[in-house]
């Protein structure tokens, strides 16, 4: 796209803009794909983290399937594997990833209070904390 704008949207060596109906689609076509990438950026990175943050009308938990599948206790803290269902980012594929959680649990099992999370993703996060 730079090129046809430095060689003033010509595909050809003659300086009229866009003189053939050819150079004229190429043009067109490289514009729409240009801004329907810039679209899914702006999407991808300022859009769907703000909704996933502060949606309150998104359920996290059926969005990304999350699933408890096990709550072992050891020494006094319960150790959780939680398996989730998402997109990795280097890849074009989703996946099932498992999040390991060992900390306190309140009465229904569920993580509460001071806690470590590890996640197995190539991108995913190591948390150790207390929760508000």
């Amino acid at each position: 796209m730079i090129l046809l704008i430095l060689n003033q949207g010509s595909l050809t060596s003659d300086n009229s803009f866009a003189q053939t109906p050819a150079t004229r689609i190429v043009i067109i076509v490289l514009s729409s794909l240009e801004a329907l990438t810039l679209l899914i950026w702006v999407i991808i990175r300022y859009i769907y983290p703000r909704i996933v943050k502060d949606a309150e009308w998104l359920d996290t938990i059926l969005w990304w399937r999350i699933r408890q599948t096990g709550n072992v206790h050891y020494k006094g803290d319960a150790v959780g594997y939680f398996r989730y269902f998402a997109w990795e980012s280097y890849s074009l594929w989703f996946r099932h990833g498992i999040v390991i959680y060992v900390g306190e649990v309140n009465a229904e099992g569920r993580p509460h209070g001071r806690g470590e999370w590890v996640d197995d993703s190539f991108d995913g996060e190591c948390l150790k904390g207390k929760s508000p």
